[in-house]
């Protein structure tokens, strides 16, 4: 069972943050291929949201992002790597848009994980094979190129109609349960069979 609201009460009470505030997320590693300068740079640029970020290790290119920009902007919520997927889930479910910001990505996860949870994707087009199942207007947005602007005008374009986003989440759902894994291994059992 899927809770949005009460998940986007528990993450904000778990962050010290006020729930009514739109949350932006992104997991992974924190690396130039994954986006986390764009990702940064668009929370510094875009103050009426919040920004988490799970996966954060202080290393080189962490300490560099964070210098470029003239240090952590206040809406940003830096988070180390969960292992406990209860705690990963409060954070799929309670935010408003997962933004990929990967230049390139095989098929991350993560996109499948937020539909499950109901959570649109704002990703950069031609970067992933998730481009085959983010499609504009129904589970997310695909922006043009892997550009700060693109990425603050697809989280906008999610976040601006609340009716629209509710039609969003759905499909979301639906098409986490056409690519399910259990849907997935039958598939490859009637192959075996033939």
């Amino acid at each position: 069972f899927v809770n949005k609201s009460r998940a986007k009460q528990v993450l904000a009470e778990r962050l010290g943050i006020d729930s009514s505030q739109n949350t932006i997320l992104n997991i992974g590693s924190t690396i130039f291929r994954k986006g986390f300068d764009l990702f940064v740079e668009a929370c510094r640029l875009d103050t009426t949201n919040i920004y988490i970020w799970v996966g954060v290790t202080d290393n080189k290119y962490y300490d560099e992002v964070v210098r470029k920009v003239g240090g952590i902007p206040d809406n940003f919520i830096p988070v180390p790597f969960l292992d406990n997927p209860a705690d990963l889930r409060v954070f799929y479910e309670g935010a408003d848009v997962l933004a990929m910001t990967s230049r390139e990505d095989p098929f991350p996860s993560v996109v499948m994980e937020a539909f499950s949870l109901g959570t649109p994707v704002v990703a950069f087009d031609k970067c992933g094979g998730f481009v085959d199942i983010i499609k504009n207007n129904e589970t997310g947005v695909l922006c043009e190129e892997p550009k700060t602007d693109n990425l603050i005008e697809g989280i906008r374009l999610i976040l601006e109609d609340k009716t629209k986003y509710k039609f969003m989440s759905e499909q979301c759902f639906k098409c986490a349960r056409e690519f399910s894994f259990e849907k997935y291994v039958w598939y490859l059992e009637q192959k075996l069979k033939e």
